[in-house]
């Protein structure tokens, strides 16, 4: 297998000029003019150069506690490896292209929830408050009447 890179793209442009994809060798090359000359001089691309970033387009329910659970909605979600409540990682499970199920991590804080693929990371466009959790108080009994 030959590995190519795309920075190269003065290379790109005298091998499209020569495959004829180009009118001209200054030609500028979108990267789906880019994806031709390659395949045209049958070159491998990488599936993830492929891939669009994920959309997060919404959420629910919009706040809770850590361990609540939240479903997220949108698209590109196949192939996620990465879901984050304001960057810390939490567990989740891809459900289908357009839903993700996962929970709020331990040290979530309020903020945006994200999503990475490999075509790129995608980023709600509101936030998730995460709500305070009560653990204990003290004291746990006390007298009643007047103190």
């Amino acid at each position: 297998m030959a590995s190519t890179r795309f920075s190269r793209s003065v290379a790109l442009e005298a091998h499209a000029a020569v495959a004829g994809l180009a009118e001209t060798a200054g030609e500028v090359l979108t990267f789906t003019r880019v994806l031709a000359v390659a395949a045209a001089l049958g070159l491998l691309v990488p599936s993830t150069a492929l891939a669009a970033a994920p959309v997060v387009s919404s959420f629910a329910p919009a706040s809770g506690i850590v361990g609540t659970a939240v479903t997220l909605s949108g698209s590109g979600f196949t192939g996620a490896n990465a879901v984050k409540f304001n960057g810390t990682g939490a567990t989740y499970s891809v459900t289908n292209d357009t839903t993700i199920a996962t929970s709020v991590p331990n040290g979530a804080t309020t903020g945006k929830i994200s999503v990475t693929t490999g075509g790129g990371t995608g980023t709600s466009s509101t936030s998730f408050k995460v709500k305070p959790q009560l653990t204990s108080f003290a004291p746990t009994s006390g007298s009643s009447g007047p103190a």
